[in-house]
């Protein structure tokens, strides 16, 4: 075996992670967040519904799982400062009283202060959540 060279530095810079669980969310309304895992850099910070990136390149997942009451569609928008992210939305079909499940990540680079968040838009008045979202700021 031979030598190794020294560690080089993590691509991560920062993280953080978002939870919400037995939430009700009506059409167009934004996700809110709580902190399961606080980022101690500052480069991560949210409020009840908005997390706020300082600049740089960010990946960014998200994981909803849901019941709504009616037939329809739901989906699940970002957006960074108002602005959807087309790519990352996600949509599906459930039946009345049936639970689906909505998934994605994307890498969005931004510039200090960018705003992060994430509409609830569906074809029902309501549906009822858990959802888990996570924030890696990455070199």
């Amino acid at each position: 075996m031979g030598p190794t060279g020294p560690a080089g530095t993590s691509a991560v810079q920062a993280s953080a992670q978002y939870a919400i669980s037995d939430v009700t969310v009506n059409n167009n309304d934004l996700y809110p967040v709580a902190v399961t895992l606080m980022d101690n850099t500052g480069n991560i910070t949210a409020g009840t519904e908005i997390i706020t990136l300082a600049a740089g390149r960010y990946y960014v997942s998200f994981l909803i799982n849901g019941e709504g009451g009616f037939a329809g569609t739901y989906a699940i928008e970002p957006q960074v400062n108002g602005a959807a992210i087309a790519a990352a939305r996600t949509e599906v079909e459930a039946d009345s009283e049936e639970e689906f499940f909505l998934s994605g990540g994307f890498l969005v680079q931004v510039a200090a202060g960018a705003q992060l968040r994430f509409l609830a838009q569906m074809t029902a008045e309501s549906a009822t959540v858990d959802a888990l979202f996570a924030v890696i700021k990455v070199q």
